[in-house]
């Protein structure tokens, strides 16, 4: 049994105990939690390894190539440029995270958003948009005045009249002008506030703010919390929400630690408390909720020591009759998950996984990924998935690269790059895809959103016959 060390600590000193501990993997809330692979992560078991200098580092493995996919490619639908505004009087300063972050399908169409209050819905060629207000925020201690947009992080729909989405008014990247997060529903007629409190939970506090919204077949909404500063970027956790209420389902970081950590928040300059020589703390990356009783979620736990080691393994947790269980998976880092109609998972990170209804998980291809994350993946039958791995921090990295699966083998699908935009704008770090009922796969970027099979022609026209939803934006 390992004995707790018994030192004086403060507030200060806990919360960079804890970051410390989490620095490299703090989570980016437009990344899902994907962990990025970056150059420099690729080759730093080279450069720290003894006699070898980071001159002599081992570079990143060449991007794997594929037979191309022959039955559609990914063809531009709308651009981040033609969406954002364009107040001069009140400009958004989202520049640090400008761009789409999110989509959702639905049977006939997808939802997309970004920052700067961009929020669209898109059937076919047909854009519409749904403007959200900006507010004239004071920005204290500063003592300035700012035009508030909305940052929009995460969208579910399950239907193109019932959606929930995640959003916060945010001016800049000055942490005194970010307001918490609110939890909207579009009720078929108008986007609806719905919640705001996620700082609480079931009487208690979380620690952070909800940046992932979730929606089971049944409508049962579902949201991952982060703690985004003032503690540890490891305390993460699982809630649904439900009849106006937001309930904790599950905590990610040991409960030991949270009694520290909110006693010194409480009084700083407290009494002596007893740090545990190690905690576990599960970081969540993707939840598949069944209903509103039965979800699972792709998750990560780390022991910490506090000699700085950090030793991971990679997890399936499940509730099911409000009991959690889980399963272990031999996998460096799962990053993405799925859902198919037949009620299949899929599970991507260095391998793709597949679990059959009641059965295991099991690997259906190994080393799927390369230097690159798969960041998303959707299904539209059991042979028929489609997976995506983003730039990450990769500096050459142009677009994102969408692979087939068809049950036997691999195929790398084209997209399309938009008309005017730069080789840089048309990266992708964080990409996302989202599938229709109708047949429909759509892919998100930083700056552009595709449709799989439109033709050049069709995406011409639909430029112009849209050009009056978006031209008073």
């Amino acid at each position: 049994m390992l004995q707790p060390t018994r030192l004086r600590t403060s507030w200060f000193f806990l919360s960079n105990l804890l970051s410390a501990c989490s620095a490299a993997n703090a989570p980016d809330p437009l990344a899902k939690s994907v962990p990025v692979v970056s150059q420099q992560s690729a080759t730093a078991s080279a450069s720290s390894a003894p006699g070898l200098s980071s001159a002599r580092a081992v570079p990143p493995p060449a991007r794997p190539t594929y037979p191309r996919y022959t039955n559609g490619r990914f063809e531009p639908v709308v651009t981040y440029a033609e969406l954002e505004p364009k107040d001069p009087e009140r400009e958004c300063t989202h520049d640090y995270l400008s761009g789409f972050s999110a989509i959702a399908a639905y049977s006939d169409g997808a939802w997309l958003v970004g920052s700067c209050g961009v929020r669209v819905r898109v059937e076919g060629t047909k854009v519409e948009r749904f403007p959200t207000p900006v507010e004239t925020r004071m920005v204290q201690p500063d003592d300035y005045e700012c035009a508030a947009y909305l940052m929009h992080w995460s969208i579910a729909a399950r239907s193109r009249s019932e959606a929930w989405l995640l959003s916060s008014p945010r001016c800049n990247a000055n942490p005194n002008a970010v307001w918490p997060n609110v939890l909207e529903r579009f009720d078929g007629k108008a986007w609806r506030k719905a919640y705001s409190n996620f700082a609480t939970a079931s009487g208690k506090r979380t620690g952070g703010d909800a940046f992932e919204v979730f929606v089971a077949p049944d409508g049962a909404v579902f949201t991952q919390v982060h703690d985004m500063g003032g503690g540890s970027d490891l305390r993460n956790s699982l809630g649904r929400f439900a009849n106006g209420r937001f309930t904790l389902l599950r905590e990610g970081l040991d409960a030991r630690v949270i009694a520290i950590f909110e006693a010194s928040r409480r009084n700083p300059e407290g009494p002596v408390l007893e740090v545990p020589e190690s905690y576990d703390s599960e970081s969540y990356v993707e939840l598949l909720p069944l209903s509103s009783a039965e979800l699972f979620s792709l998750a990560t736990r780390q022991t910490n020591l506090r000699d700085g080691d950090i030793r991971t393994k990679s997890m399936v947790l499940a509730l099911s009759k409000g009991a959690w269980s889980k399963e272990e998976l031999d996998d460096a880092s799962l990053s993405a998950g799925a859902r198919a109609p037949s009620g299949v998972l899929w599970a991507a990170g260095k391998h793709l996984w597949r679990r059959r209804p009641g059965g295991s998980f099991e690997p259906v291809l190994r080393d799927v990924a390369s230097s690159r994350a798969v960041s998303d993946i959707v299904v539209r039958g059991e042979d028929d998935l489609f997976l995506v791995m983003g730039c990450g921090e990769e500096p050459t990295c142009v677009g994102a690269q969408v692979l087939h699966y068809d049950g036997t083998s691999v195929q790398e699908v084209e997209v399309v790059p938009a008309a005017g935009l730069t080789a840089s704008s048309m990266s992708a770090s964080r990409p996302h895809l989202a599938a229709s009922a109708n047949g429909d796969v759509w892919l998100q970027g930083e700056n552009v959103m595709w449709r799989l099979g439109v033709s050049a022609t069709a995406s011409a026209g639909r430029m112009s016959d849209a050009a009056v939803n978006l031209a008073r934006y």
